[in-house]
């Protein structure tokens, strides 16, 4: 059914290869040496962009139609190469597979607005469309590679706004100048990779696993030293289940829970406090975050929210004056995270902080959310550091869907 096919098999390693990666490789070669006709190509000790392009170099030079990357720290299943081919028209086709590290995301992208989203892909058979894919397990079609300009990988350097510089990896702009021409770039989620994490393998199918492990450890050690820590934990986990793209911390004090938890999955992290100080140190340790000096009472807004938005508001609304006043200015759709003490578990060997001005317990704290307009869809009491709970409530005005 392919016999025309000819793929170039490559893989570059910058350093050994892992004894049990290589040995799942050499099985599937011999086994694709039997069903496809095949090229295999090796380079070492180049970095990504010059070993992809001298390989897809070579794999022209022998008349390869396609070629298939494998990174050195993938394992792939017997199947993997049958089901890519299905969709060998396509200018690039990728296997799915997480990344190796905290929140082990999928890799595959969207682009809105200018930007590009992580998708998480269900676990089912399907063949998606996206804007950028992962390249260590991925088709690409030469014919469409041949319509580029060379280098055909190459890594740009360049500007946002306010002058930050970051690099677009040459997997991504290869990406983008495919679309730009026509190009479609798919990924499979019926080909699921795994990914070496140490003394393992993440995969699809066990990510939420290796998520749910790393968000223990990563609770139980910031919990020796922080407050409000199961706020920042719950406020992950409805951003990650609505699919939403911005956090706004009001309150957001020096962001090292902020930055923690968040720093990995979102690109848009926006905080408000009244100390330049501690915006200082926000700046200093997540400069790529938007921080902004706010008197959340006298002040509007600094950072506009829509229904992408999630707000975190941490132990704050009982130092202000008037809360109400500030709930009332969060318009509709916009996910929220509050916070308080629950004073009604405060024992008197507890000094709690003398700056607070309103004091609540579980029934107060709900009326006030209620009654500035929030449904609350969840609500509950969590155990602080210090011998008492922490009360935390997950809304939002009204109850559209966005």
């Amino acid at each position: 059914m392919y016999e025309n096919l000819k793929i170039g098999i490559m893989s570059h390693a910058y350093e050994d290869v892992p004894f049990k990666v290589h040995v799942n490789h050499m099985t599937l070669f011999s086994y694709w040496a039997k069903r496809f006709n095949v090229v295999f190509l090796g380079i070492d000790g180049l970095v990504n962009a010059a070993a992809r392009n001298r390989l897809v170099d070579t794999a022209i030079a022998y008349d390869c139609t396609h070629v298939l990357f494998l990174d050195v720290d993938h394992r792939f299943s017997k199947d993997f190469l049958d089901l890519l081919v299905t969709s060998h028209e396509s200018a690039i086709v990728s296997g799915l597979v997480c990344r190796r590290t905290y929140p082990f995301l999928h890799v595959g992208f969207v682009k809105k607005f200018g930007t590009y989203f992580n998708v998480n892909f269900p676990n089912c058979d399907e063949v998606y469309d996206v804007d950028a894919c992962a390249f260590g397990c991925t088709l690409l079609n030469l014919e469409w590679i041949k319509k580029l300009e060379k280098p055909y990988f190459r890594d740009i350097c360049t500007s946002e706004d306010g002058g930050k510089k970051y690099n677009k990896r040459s997997d991504m702009v290869l990406c983008a100048r495919l679309k730009e021409i026509g190009g479609d770039v798919r990924i499979d989620s019926r080909v699921s990779v795994e990914h070496m994490v140490p003394n393992d393998f993440v995969s699809p199918q066990n990510r939420h696993l290796w998520e749910i492990f790393y968000m223990e450890l990563l609770t139980q050690r910031l919990m020796r030293v922080e407050f409000q820590v199961p706020v920042y934990l719950e406020a992950y986990q409805i951003y990650m289940e609505k699919e939403l793209h911005n956090v706004v911390d009001l309150g957001c004090g020096d962001a090292q829970k902020l930055q923690k938890f968040f720093e990995p999955v979102c690109t848009k992290i926006s905080g408000t406090d009244t100390s330049d100080e501690q915006l200082m140190k926000c700046k200093k340790r997540f400069p790529q975050g938007s921080w902004n000096l706010c008197d959340l009472e006298k002040d509007e807004f600094p950072v506009k929210f829509d229904c992408d938005t999630l707000i975190i508001c941490a132990d704050v609304l009982e130092h202000l004056e008037n809360p109400t006043q500030v709930l009332n200015k969060i318009p509709e759709d916009v996910w929220c995270i509050f916070s308080t003490p629950d004073m009604s578990t405060v024992g008197d060997d507890i000094v709690i902080n003398k700056g607070h001005k309103q004091s609540y317990d579980k029934f107060t704290f709900e009326e006030l959310v209620n009654h500035a307009g929030f449904k609350i869809y969840k609500s509950f009491l969590y155990q602080e550091r210090l011998k008492y709970k922490g009360h935390i409530i997950v809304c939002r005005k009204e109850d559209f869907e966005c």
